[in-house]
């Protein structure tokens, strides 16, 4: 009987010492899962971005200086002080990695905006459109559109650069919408006909050979871009915000 009051005893113990490691278990499950990604590592996401621009500047620098066909991902990555398997991670070939290059200077703008997307990039197109519509820059975009028709690797980068144009503005412009990227389409069709107003007005403008009014045309496919936003806002009652 006393050895059978111990045994029970022991194995009421091991009960509680079993539920009380389960329930460990579950809380520390619902924190994991209810934590926001990165969250609980905001020192390796920092360190993770620093490494992406350090990165970027490294491929501006190089392509630069030696221009693109020139240029390894493994001189990328040494001019970085990184291993090129660092650099893979963040971007699996050179047309990705030149194409964040490329928006690089888009994102950090749109970081220290202080209006909406739309009247921000109104701006931002009319200030590169008038960089480059006449002298120099117009010769040099010309021989860029020219590269681009002509060379399916240059098309490659130019699709690349442009992928990488929308998946900017989408993010942007969902926080202006109040949406999220992943969930909600809206913002990536905006951000997408944006790009598209804007590719048809230089396609037009290459056409022409220089007579077509660039600026005039890309200001005017913001416009119905804008329009359509509006109208599509109020049947969704979305308020577009302004960050301040």
């Amino acid at each position: 009987m006393a050895a059978n009051g111990k045994q029970k005893a022991a194995s009421g113990k091991q009960k509680a010492v079993v539920k009380k490691a389960t329930k460990k278990v579950a809380v520390s499950t619902k924190k994991a899962v209810s934590s926001p990604a990165g969250s609980e590592y905001p020192l390796r996401s920092k360190r993770r971005l620093e490494t992406r621009a350090a990165l970027i500047r490294s491929a501006i620098e190089l392509m630069q200086k030696h221009g693109f066909d020139a240029v390894t991902m493994q001189q990328v990555a040494d001019n970085a002080g990184t291993h090129a398997q660092t650099l893979y991670s963040h971007f699996p070939n050179k047309y990705s990695l030149s194409a964040a290059a490329s928006v690089e200077s888009l994102r950090a703008a749109l970081d220290k905006r202080k209006t909406d997307t739309l009247t921000f990039w109104r701006e931002w197109v009319r200030k590169r459109t008038q960089e480059v519509a006449s002298g120099e820059g117009a010769t040099a975009l010309f021989g860029l559109l020219e590269d681009t028709l002509d060379k399916p690797r240059f098309a490659l980068v130019q699709l690349a650069i442009s992928q990488e144009y929308v998946d900017v503005l989408t993010t942007s412009l969902a926080a202006d919408f109040g949406l999220d990227r992943n969930i909600d389409l809206f913002p990536k069709l905006v951000a997408q006909m944006l790009m598209a107003a804007s590719e048809h007005s230089i396609i037009n403008w290459h056409n022409s050979k220089g007579e077509f009014d660039l600026l005039a045309g890309e200001l005017s496919g913001i416009e119905e871009v804008a329009q359509i936003v509006e109208l599509a806002c109020a049947a969704k009652g979305i308020s577009i915000k302004k960050k301040i």
